[in-house]
């Protein structure tokens, strides 16, 4: 028996499961920071106390389990007391600090939803015309105050927390800010519930423990660790992608009606000895139903998608099978763009980029319960321009693409004399960079960030600019360093900061700059995508240009990367 009432977008999700024996579901999880304060109420007692001493006092020894513990929730029309069944480490995870008006801020991930006057919205859809509702009453029953968007940046890694209350109003205020999640787990647990399925979910090991807690939490189900714990008479069975191939007579000898596969982009890799070995699994023991959960179903290219959804196809009768016509290697050619690239005698082919991208998506639609986003950040208008060096060293140049397109290819390791030959690739474009900004501050520009790759460039593009008030930025730089030069930038003390990619790529705000230049390119495109957000985020109220100085084919090729990737993952998900 289901003990939590479902969301209606989990209800959809479980309907969609039900119609669709085997499908995907593309839904994630909120969490916020363990620094976050809540207040509670135990025996008529108040205090404040942060989400990661609350853990420790759930799943210790020292809180009387007796005593029920009360938080804050809003229960549509007022804040008000409502019980807390439980406390969740959901791991390590990026998370971003969202700032208001009224000076509250709370740290949370992106996906996890606050209250505003649209409705329930993801942290990552917010505008700056969003109003949030905030509990600033702390004691009683209280109406809403509601406060505008500030910002949403200064991203940290960090361990992530999340709580479960009691129905029907599953949110909380936590640093006044009344926010909920979503979550993907109870729509598996809902319909093994429901069909009253023999279950087996299979997932990444560090997460084996969640699983138990979110089966007693939300069902009366019994769930037991596969190879672990005593199994006989157990409802649901958890195992870790290594043990399936271990106890593989085993586990086809129990008959599974209905399997999980968490996290379900860990299969995206045909080859692989894990892939291979679920593949055979689904396969060969024909469950009634599986279910592949994740959140991420792109991680980088578009034939990531083959694998999970093949693993979708096996139920069905051969006319209904969505691949019927493709093996991973047609998929790929039919949905990507081959790319045939020569590394000294070898030859590789690398997948790049989407076509025929609706049929894709018509494909993707027919066994894909996704959750859309509502809303989209209102952000200024942004211009890219490429500006040529009319002397360029070609032979190092070419030097440096292949060494690039080898290490895209085959994730190479990168040697010490490749990165000094990129290096010296950077220090020949000083000369003009530094040029280049002169004339920008003679038009009128006042502040300009400059981004090179290496400490070197930076130094020599800072004694260049003789007249020009400009500072550095690099990791060598303390972080008290590195925060008063970023603030002082800000505040307008200085007009050109030069910054190294690595040590001001995320976490901060540098909106007095509308005017990006990028000397030299990162090896990363996620490294520059980061970089430029310091600029183009919410606070940023002028249109911004983007300068790439580029000197050759390895500089346009990075570029070109970054672009493609970014278009080809919006392409295949738009609509879907």
């Amino acid at each position: 028996m289901l003990k939590t009432t479902l969301y209606p977008f989990q209800r959809d999700g479980v309907d969609f499961a039900k119609a669709h024996p085997y499908s995907l579901n593309l839904c994630e999880m909120g969490c916020l920071s363990g620094d976050s304060i809540l207040r509670i109420n135990r025996a008529g007692v108040c205090r404040k106390i942060n989400l990661k001493t609350l853990y420790k006092k759930f799943h210790g020894c020292s809180w009387n389990k007796e005593i029920p513990t009360k938080i804050r929730s809003w229960n549509g029309e007022r804040f008000c007391l409502n019980t807390l069944k439980d406390v969740l480490l959901q791991g390590k995870k990026e998370t971003w600090l969202l700032s208001l008006s009224g000076n509250g801020n709370v740290r949370l991930t992106k996906d996890h939803e606050v209250l505003t006057k649209r409705g329930w919205i993801r942290a990552e859809n917010l505008t700056a015309q969003d109003e949030i509702a905030c509990d600033n009453l702390h004691f009683g029953h209280g109406q809403a105050t509601w406060e505008s968007v500030i910002s949403l940046d200064t991203p940290e890694i960090e361990s992530t927390y999340d709580l479960v209350c009691e129905d029907p109003h599953r949110n909380f205020v936590a640093d006044s800010i009344c926010v909920h999640n979503c979550g993907k787990s109870i729509q598996a647990i809902a319909l093994a519930d429901e069909t009253r399925a023999k279950t087996l979910i299979i997932c990444p090991a560090f997460l084996k423990q969640n699983w138990i807690n979110e089966i007693k939490l939300h069902s009366t189900l019994q769930p037991a660790r596969f190879g672990e714990d005593d199994c006989e008479g157990k409802d649901v069975i958890i195992l870790n992608y290594e043990r399936v191939k271990k106890f593989y007579s085993l586990l086809l000898k129990e008959k599974f009606d209905f399997v999980v596969a968490d996290e379900v982009h860990f299969l995206k890799s045909p080859d692989a000895i894990r892939t291979k070995t679920i593949h055979d699994f689904i396969l060969e023991s024909k469950p009634k139903r599986f279910m592949g959960l994740t959140g991420t179903i792109y991680k980088n290219r578009i034939c990531e998608i083959y694998s999970p959804l093949k693993l979708c196809d096996y139920v069905y009768p051969e006319d209904k099978k969505i691949l019927k016509d493709f093996d991973y290697w047609k998929f790929c050619n039919t949905f990507s763009n081959p790319q045939v690239i020569k590394f000294g005698n070898k030859r590789f082919t690398k997948f790049v980029g989407i076509r025929n991208a609706e049929n894709l998506r018509q494909m993707v639609r027919q066994r894909v319960f996704r959750r859309t986003a509502e809303g989209n950040i209102e952000l200024p208008p942004i211009t890219h321009k490429k500006v040529w060096l009319d002397v360029v060293d070609e032979a190092m140049g070419k030097e440096l693409l292949d060494t690039y397109k080898a290490f895209n290819l085959r994730q190479s390791i990168l040697t010490d004399g490749i990165t000094r030959t990129k290096v010296k690739s950077a220090l020949q474009k000083c000369e003009f960079t530094t040029k280049y900004i002169q004339e920008m501050i003679t038009q009128g520009i006042e502040n300009i960030l400059v981004f090179s790759d290496h400490i070197m460039p930076t130094i020599e593009i800072s004694k260049g600019l003789e007249g020009v008030s400009n500072r550095i930025v690099s990791g060598q730089m303390s972080p008290p360093q590195r925060e008063k030069t970023y603030q002082d930038f800000q505040d307008g003390k200085f007009q050109v900061l030069i910054a190294t990619i690595g040590s001001s790529s995320v976490g901060i705000n540098l909106t007095k700059a509308n005017h990006v230049i990028y000397n030299d390119l990162s090896w990363i495109p996620g490294d520059l995508m980061q970089s430029l957000k310091r600029v183009h985020r919410i606070k940023q109220k002028k249109p911004c240009f983007v300068h790439y100085i580029l000197a050759g084919q390895f500089d346009e090729y990075i570029l070109n990367t970054i672009n493609g990737k970014i278009a080809t993952i919006d392409t295949a998900m738009k609509g879907v």
